[in-house]
C-alpha cells in the first residue's frame, strides 16, 4: 500500500525567483495528473505566487523515491468588506489518485486557520471554498462546525450576502442565476471510474446535494 510522507512545508515568498519557478514547475507536473483546466501560468498565480498576504505550501512526498506526488496550498487574504477587515483563507490541493484516502494531512488548512483565529481571537475568520468535486464537500460538509451551503440548513441572509461579495472578490464567475452559489473555477477533477461510479451511486445526503 503506498504511503505518503509529509516531507516539507514551503513559504513561497522565502524563496527566491528562480526557486519559485522551479517549485511551480514541479508542482504543475503533479497537478496535471490530477486537473484540468488550468494552464502553467493560471496554476502559477492561484498556487505558488497566489496574491495572498501569506501563502504557504505542503509538500507531499512518496515514501519510498520521495517524489513529489500532491501539494496542499493555503492562503490568507485579508479583505475590506462592509466597512470592516475580514480574514479569508483559501486553498488549493491535489493527490495523485493512487494515494487517495492514505494518510495525507488534508487538515493542514483547517489548523492554519485554526491557529491563526486562537492568535487572533477578535478578527473574523472564513474559509471561502470552491470543492470541484463531491467528496471534497462532503468532507468539508462533514467535519466543519457552520458550511453553506448544505442540505439541511437555511442560510442567514447576512452570510448569503457575504459569500456573494467574497465570490465576486475573487472573481468567481456565476454560471447560472438561478443557481448563485455555483461558480466558474475553472479546475476540473480528472476523476476516476470508480469515483464516478461511487458518486453517482452514494446515499451519502452531502453528496446528493452536491450532484443535484
Amino acid at each position: 500500500m503506498p504511503k505518503v510522507v509529509s516531507a516539507e512545508t514551503i513559504y513561497p515568498s522565502k524563496l527566491t525567483r528562480e526557486a519559485r519557478q522551479n517549485l511551480s514547475e514541479n508542482l504543475y507536473k503533479v497537478h496535471k495528473q490530477i486537473f484540468t483546466g488550468l494552464n502553467e501560468k493560471e496554476f502559477d498565480h492561484y498556487v505558488v505566487n497566489s496574491p495572498a498576504d501569506v501563502s504557504k505550501i505542503f509538500i507531499y512526498r512518496n515514501k519510498r523515491k520521495k517524489e513529489i506526488i500532491g501539494y496542499f496550498a493555503v492562503h490568507r487574504f485579508e479583505k475590506f468588506i462592509n466597512d470592516k477587515t475580514l480574514v479569508i483563507f483559501r486553498a488549493e490541493a491535489g493527490l495523485l489518485p493512487e494515494y487517495r484516502h492514505k494518510n495525507a494531512n488534508i487538515s493542514f488548512w483547517f489548523k492554519e486557520a485554526i491557529k491563526f483565529k486562537i492568535l487572533h481571537p477578535n478578527k473574523e475568520v472564513y474559509y471561502l471554498v470552491s470543492p470541484i468535486n463531491p467528496s471534497v464537500y462532503a468532507r468539508l460538509a462533514k467535519y466543519i462546525y457552520k458550511v453553506y451551503p448544505k442540505y439541511d440548513c437555511i442560510i442567514p441572509s447576512q452570510i448569503e450576502k457575504l459569500m456573494m461579495q467574497l465570490a465576486d472578490e475573487f472573481g468567481l464567475e456565476m454560471v447560472d442565476k438561478d443557481k448563485p452559489f455555483v461558480r466558474k473555477v475553472g479546475w476540473l477533477t480528472q476523476a476516476t471510474e470508480k469515483e464516478k461510479v461511487f458518486w453517482q451511486s452514494s446515499d451519502n445526503l452531502h453528496i446528493r446535494f452536491y450532484i443535484d
